[in-house]
């Protein structure tokens, strides 16, 4: 079966395995149904794009299987002179023709991961949205306040977006009346961003659970800018020599290198603070419990 999804319907190929096409739905618009006829002598090709995952997970509850075809590097549908929707899931069909029963190639497919880091990869990825939303937050209330000629120390700048003491801060500065109600505005969602924040904090914990001896591994590493004297040596070398901005990527690189290793051989990371490990270690154990302990409805 060659499916190519669209958002409202999508378009099927069969092909039997002598390679004769004996279905074609030109508009499928209830996929669902259209899995739920499938079963384990059944093999599908889908497109990787938003959602495929979710259908994969469909076919294989099924008892089929599913590949998740990388288009970008199959080439039939890349450099197709002819291409729609007809086209390509018959090439698609095809294609996972020949790659199961004559083997002359293999399919280039994304890999899937396992629905439990799916799910993390979601979380953060939001929480990553919400880390930006916040920065430029913050950039819009710098830039209001240079329009009406004010410079706050580190201290009056932490109580103005402290919920606490904003209001008062806020009212000792001179300002137009629209930047004040600007700034009003603007810390009253960035506070929202905050909590929101950490709600996905909380989520982010609760769905790594199955990975806790690998969160207790990792967190022996201090952090990325202060890992170790070495770490620290090797980025100033490549500071000097390459810029900042590429120190930044080869430290990054080195240390997602170390986790890996660390990961497999379950070994702590070498350079480690103990006191900065009891302390992240605590703060961990404390989340859960309280994540354990928490009504399942709250």
């Amino acid at each position: 079966h060659g499916i190519d999804r669209h958002k409202q319907y999508s378009t099927v190929s069969v092909k039997n395995r002598e390679g004769k096409e004996i279905a074609f739905v030109a508009r499928c618009e209830n996929l669902t149904a259209y899995i739920e006829t499938l079963g384990p002598c059944d093999a599908v090709v889908i497109e990787a794009s938003t959602g495929s995952f979710y259908w994969a997970d469909l076919i294989e509850l099924r008892g089929g299987v599913c590949y998740v075809l990388n288009p970008f590097k199959f080439k039939i549908i890349r450099e197709s002179w002819n291409k729609c929707d007809k086209q390509d899931c018959r090439n698609m069909s095809t294609a996972l023709w020949v790659y199961l029963l004559t083997d002359e190639f293999g399919l280039p497919t994304v890999h899937k991961p396992e629905a439990v880091v799916r799910e993390l990869r979601k979380l953060f990825a939001q929480y990553q949205l919400l880390t930006c939303q916040a920065t430029q937050l913050k950039n819009n209330l710098q830039a209001i306040l240079c329009d009406n000629g004010v410079t706050l120390s580190a201290e009056k700048e932490k109580r103005l977006l402290d919920e606490r003491y904003a209001s008062e801060t806020l009212g000792r500065l001179q300002m137009s009346v629209a930047s004040r109600l600007s700034i009003e505005i603007t810390l009253s969602i960035l506070w929202k961003v905050a909590e929101q924040k950490k709600k996905l904090r909380d989520a982010i914990v609760a769905a790594g659970a199955p990975f806790e001896d690998s969160v207790k591994i990792l967190i022996t590493i201090r952090g990325i800018t202060a890992a170790s004297l070495e770490l620290r040596r090797y980025y100033a070398e490549l500071c000097a020599r390459r810029g900042v901005g590429r120190a930044r990527i080869a430290v990054i690189r080195k240390i997602c290198g170390v986790m890996r290793r660390m990961l497999l051989e379950g070994t702590e990371f070498r350079d480690k603070d103990p006191s900065n490990f009891e302390r992240k270690l605590k703060e961990y154990e404390a989340v859960m419990r309280r994540i354990r302990t928490e009504p399942k409805g709250a």
